[in-house]
């Protein structure tokens, strides 16, 4: 009687301690389900596509160039992306030149929510890269700052705005800094630069680049408009002059519309334009529709058109 008591107590007791052991396991498989997934690909070279936000050659507007890049595993896409950046445009990429200045490392990247705290050197500070006036230099300072903010925000989805911090004593270790050491004015009344959203205001659009090269024009800076007129229809530079400086000299234009076809790669801009010939002839012509060409990240003013539309204009008041 005695043993069979014995072994209902020991069967009980099995049965306790088997129920306690499924329990604890029942609690660390819920507990695991609370951890986040992990990505496979993380572990695999893989191929992103990335806006690169370069500044437009001779110009202080950014353009975007999209280029494939391939990350390594466990590599940080937001590191990855800042250091292809710094190295600046591939040669494959014309037109286009880095907007920060030399020898500017990127020492860290960190994730805080849809945040990134970016860690640069302190030779994003600029100090004797820029030439210019005043306004000119605090423009281009804020401009290459944008060059990391819209690359990242536009490249990482996980990312909406961007904390730059600077290692201002060269220990490793990035600290935030007055808006004005990098061309920014005071933001709501911090002492402090703020985490930046992309600025679309810094970036090439069909209207500025249509723009750029006719106030060149009006201004004659012929060698600035030269550069930014489509390539493939261009005469040689000294034609160029003769007929802008000579033939049909601009004095002044309005932009009164734009038009883009729908795949983007070609347009017309909508001009009212005053110029004068080599007598000193006032001309003036609205609503003039122009060509226009995707070429080089931007749009870009055809020649045959713009100067057929002044000559037959022309032609008609002889």
């Amino acid at each position: 009687m005695n043993k069979k008591r014995t072994l209902c107590a020991y069967v009980t007791l099995l049965a306790i301690l088997l129920c306690a052991c499924s329990q604890n396991v029942i609690r660390e498989d819920a507990a695991r389900q609370n951890l986040p997934a992990i990505d496979p690909s993380l572990g695999m070279t893989r191929d992103e596509n990335i806006t690169f936000y370069f500044k437009l050659q001779g110009e202080d507007l950014l353009v975007p160039v999209l280029r494939r890049v391939t990350v390594g595993p466990y590599e940080d896409l937001g590191m990855s992306v800042v250091k292809k950046l710094i190295q600046g445009p591939l040669e494959d990429e014309p037109y286009v030149e880095s907007a920060i200045p030399l020898n500017v490392k990127a020492l860290d990247i960190e994730m805080l929510d849809t945040t990134a705290r970016l860690t640069l050197s302190a030779e994003i500070l600029g100090r004797g890269s820029y030439s210019g006036t005043q306004q000119e230099i605090l423009y281009r300072q804020r401009m290459s700052v944008y060059a990391f903010i819209n690359t990242l925000c536009a490249s990482v989805k996980t990312i909406d705005r961007v904390e730059i911090l600077i290692d201002t004593d060269n220990s490793g270790i990035g600290r935030r800094v007055s808006p004005f050491m990098l061309g920014f004015f005071a933001q709501n009344g911090s002492d402090w630069l703020e985490p930046l959203t992309k600025n679309e205001e810094a970036v090439a659009t069909l209207q500025k680049t249509v723009a750029m090269p006719l106030n060149y024009l009006a201004l004659q800076r012929l060698d600035g408009a030269y550069r930014l007129f489509y390539q493939n229809t261009l005469p040689v530079y000294d034609d160029f002059v003769k007929f802008f400086r000579d033939t049909c000299r601009i004095t002044h234009y309005e932009l009164a519309g734009v038009v883009q076809n729908d795949i983007n790669l070609a347009g017309e801009a909508v001009l009212n334009l005053t110029w004068t010939n080599a007598g000193g002839r006032v001309f003036t012509l609205e609503g003039a529709h122009v060509r226009v060409h995707y070429s080089g990240y931007i749009y870009r003013l055809d020649y045959p058109s713009l100067t057929g539309v002044m000559l037959d204009e022309v032609n008609r008041n002889d």
